[in-house]
């Protein structure tokens, strides 16, 4: 892409706070990209950079744009950014589940109200407001009494089900980076700023570094996320805490006359007329009708311009496509042939969510809740999640239990005795299981309770390990000193675990994801780890202390004052992992009875 000067200028901020006013077609969704990679040629930390969109979609599209220097760079919707922090810093409990605009619909409903989206928005005022947040932070919405009362219900039916909408993930983070004043980001970038509402901003402002440079990206002429709190308020917000503003525009994408059109209603919103329609007509109609006016609208001016205009196109733009439907169902009445574009979202659909629900099932995720409510197995999706929390209250994992007709507690109990446990730990070059690389793997057998032996070998590299090292402290010095090659390395380690033993590690899905990426990339042998005999210390440890308030190894070892210590050395966090194995193994059996308890009482 050739940048125009005006392009180029944007692409090249890397101090202050700016706002790019971007019209739809000016390539802003390049630009996003380009300002990415730019900063990192500039030796911009990417762990301290932060894309942020509106949409999970659009987060994707930039990965793609972006491409692999984008690994470390934090790129996902607000929503999603703010959700992570939370379970990292631990204020989110594992069990809390994340409902999404339909569940919480569903759960209005069956309160006896119709009005699900006026709900949530009343319930998050409510929140808020009880938590003194300044008035700019508050939606601005009136209400009856009875719906303040359902409102609360909803708050409390969320409370009740360890249940948390979108709205409380935005309202929890702000709370935390306000209190905490923990600052994670130095170059942040914002899409779509017109659909952000003033907390959302805050939180932008929150996240980032005192002299971060934050451009915001954006076009207030094309705001549509009304519902969701944006809002002339917040557009007030943003512009008292910028820099700068910067106008992109040139459309690439649209015909002059289109543009023009477009600029001329903006200018005019306040009258138009249908002689100023009129007067546009050989180009466009932008509808500034209300509902009422749907059956003039198609005979008054559609029918007579299509006699003055027979060779041109009319094109009515609506907001919603329940408006075109309804629009469409009275041009079919009045006899007017119209070509409708409208569409419903795809994966609002139940039955496409229902096989989403079926993939990550399959993919044994933990989360079937849609799927025991689309099969008809309980009435409700409440109910199916109801279901599912007394589930873990029991400790039982009900994918594991239709996978594998038993839980994956009572399976690795009756492995004891008959097969060695092989505890695991690796250090790596970074977070990516794809690309890269182990460096260190260690490992401890345990036999009948006891352990027998021990590895702990280094594994050399040519990627970089500059930023890793600050985590693990293994040095280059250290492998050209101590390390072998990656075949040997693997081999080692796969020789040591042999066939007849299970495996275990503390969050066993990174260290099994990226031990079998190399063993794929280094030996190009059929011998990865099955995940048949692989077991989590970690999930286990979830299931039996239900009163930890943290399960990261470091604390476990200290609230089961057990030996051990974890110092991102993967011998040392092994030999502590092996100290909480052999507890796991004398603590389950109570939580295996109870589980099979459960199982005979849920059989049919």
């Amino acid at each position: 892409m050739k940048l125009t000067k005006e392009q180029e200028e944007v692409v090249k901020i890397d101090k202050g706070r700016y706002l790019v006013q971007a019209q739809a077609g000016s390539g802003k969704t390049q630009l996003l990209a380009h300002r990415v990679i730019y900063a990192l040629e500039q030796g911009v930390n990417p762990f301290e950079m932060a894309c942020l969109t509106f949409t999970i979609k659009a987060g994707e599209n930039m990965k793609k744009r972006v491409g692999y220097k984008g690994n470390k760079i934090t790129i996902g919707n607000i929503h999603k950014v703010c959700s992570d922090i939370l379970r990292v810093k631990e204020i989110l409990p594992f069990n809390v589940q994340i409902i999404d605009e339909d569940e919480a619909r569903d759960i209005i409903f069956l309160l006896g109200c119709k009005k699900a989206n006026k709900i949530r928005n009343i319930a998050t005022y409510l929140q808020r407001k009880e938590k003194d947040f300044d008035e700019v932070f508050l939606n601005k919405i009136s209400f009856s009494d009875w719906e303040a009362k359902i409102a609360r219900q909803y708050i409390e039916e969320k409370r009740k089900n360890n249940y948390i909408d979108y709205d409380d993930i935005l309202t929890l983070c702000y709370e935390y980076l306000k209190v905490s004043k923990e600052k994670f980001f130095s170059w942040i970038e914002v899409d779509e700023v017109q659909d952000l509402n003033a907390l959302q901003i805050e939180i932008v402002n929150l996240l980032a570094y005192k002299n971060a440079n934050i451009v915001y990206f954006g076009d207030y002429n094309q705001a549509i996320y009304s519902f969701m709190g944006a809002d002339e308020r917040a557009k007030n917000y943003l512009y008292e805490r910028i820099d700068k503003v910067l106008e992109l525009n040139k459309n690439f994408r649209s015909p002059k006359y289109l543009v023009e059109v477009f600029n001329s209603y903006l200018g005019n919103k306040d009258n138009n007329s249908e002689e100023n329609i009129k007067e546009q007509i050989n180009s466009i109609i932008l509808f500034p009708f209300e509902k009422n006016e749907y059956e003039g609208l198609v005979n008054r001016i559609i029918k007579t311009s299509i006699k003055s205009y027979p060779n041109e196109n009319i094109a009515v733009l609506f907001r919603t496509n329940k408006e075109v439907e309804e629009f469409n169902a009275i041009c079919i009445r009045e006899g007017q042939d119209v070509f409708k574009i409208s569409g419903e979202d795809l994966f609002r659909r139940r039955m496409v969510k229902s096989i989403m629900a079926f993939l990550s099932f399959v993919g044994e995720e933990e989360e079937i809740t849609r799927l025991i409510y689309d099969l008809k197995i309980l009435p409700s999706l409440m109910e199916a999640r109801r279901f599912i929390i007394q589930a873990n209250a029991m400790s039982v994992n009900v994918v594991e239990l239709i996978s594998n007709n038993e839980t994956s507690l009572e399976r690795f109990s009756s492995y004891i005795g008959e097969k060695d446990i092989v505890v695991f730990d690796t250090e790596t070059t970074g977070l990516n299981t794809y690309e890269d690389d182990v460096i260190q793997i260690a490992a401890v057998k345990i036999r009948n309770g006891e352990i027998v032996d021990e590895l702990d070998i280094y594994i050399d590299t040519e990627k970089d390990i500059e930023e890793s090292e600050k985590v693990h402290h293994i040095s280059r010095k250290t492998l050209d000193e101590k390390g072998l090659s990656h075949k040997e390395g693997l081999e080692r380690f796969l020789e040591f675990c042999g066939d007849n033993s299970i495996l275990i590690a503390h969050n066993l899905n990174y260290a099994f994801a990226v031990v079998n990426s190399n063993i794929k990339r280094y030996l190009k042998e059929d011998r990865f780890l099955s995940k048949d005999r692989c077991f989590d210390s970690l999930k286990f440890a979830r299931q039996i202390y239900k009163k930890a308030s943290k399960y990261k190894l470091e604390y476990l070892i200290d609230y089961l004052g057990l030996e051990g210590v974890n110092s991102h050395n993967a011998l040392d966090d092994t030999r502590a992992t092996s100290n909480l194995v052999k507890r796991i193994i004398v603590d389950s059996k109570e939580i295996i009875e109870k589980q099979n308890d459960f199982i005979i009482k849920n059989i049919d």
